[in-house]
């Protein structure tokens, strides 16, 4: 893996770009530090994990990486869980930021 260029795209790149390399550099560093999903037990891989992150009052509060098929399943909840809560969230979904296979 290589971290310098990965901080070198996210403060290097235009915003969309940082935004980009700053998501994937998330969902590397919950699956190398993670390794498994809490939920099934089985080995994390970025281009299939999903991260989700809480926020309260602009600050990240919750970060946990998942399977992206669990994610998938419990949408409904999470949105319900979010509006009951107040509470927002946001996905940062594997499939879509490793388009290519996880580089």
């Amino acid at each position: 893996m290589n971290w310098e260029r990965i901080i070198g795209e996210a403060i290097m790149g235009d915003d969309s770009d940082k935004q980009l390399a700053m998501d994937r550099a998330e969902v590397k560093m919950r699956v190398c530090e993670q390794i498994t999903c809490p939920a099934t037990g089985k080995v994390l891989d970025q281009a299939r994990a999903s991260v989700i992150e809480n926020t309260a009052d602009g600050e990240v509060t919750y970060t946990r990486a998942f399977c992206s098929e669990v994610i998938d399943e419990s949408m409904d909840k999470l949105v319900k869980l979010s509006k009951e809560t107040g509470i927002p969230f946001r996905i940062l979904d594997g499939r879509v930021l490793f388009g290519n296979g996880g580089e």
